[in-house]
This record gives C-alpha cells, structure tokens and sequence, in this order.
C-alpha cells in the first residue's frame, strides 16, 4: 500500500542503467552490503547487488549475521 518510489545511486561501482522492480526494504540491506557489512538473516528485504558493476561484486561477496538484534 506504499506509494512508488525510486533509488539513485551514483559513482564508479555503481552499474549504469535501470535496476528492475524493487522495494523499500532492499535498500537497508543494500547499503549494508555496498559498506561491507552483513546483511540481518532477519531482514526482509535483500542486498540488490544488480545495482552494481560486476567487477564490485566479484570482490564483494554478501555476508550474513542472524540479526541486528531487534
């Protein structure tokens, strides 16, 4: 029941183009995984890698932690 919204990103790892279809809770987890932090297993949304160049994602794998502790 959210209103549509849209995420710029901007800089070098970033991949040029359109990222597909989204939502609100992939952008904590995506900014989690863009800084090298683990992403909650608890989350609900998930780190959107596709908004990245190929060569950022190869030395960048997604880690995971069970919880932030909420």
């Amino acid at each position: 029941g959210a209103p549509d919204g849209f995420v710029l990103a901007y800089g070098s790892p970033v991949q040029p183009g359109r990222l597909g279809r989204a939502s609100v809770v992939d952008i904590a987890p995506t900014i989690l995984y863009f800084f090298g932090l683990p992403v909650g297993r608890d989350m609900e949304g998930f780190a959107r890698t596709e908004l990245f160049r190929a060569t950022f994602t190869a030395e960048r794998p997604v880690t995971y932690i069970p919880s932030y502790g909420r």
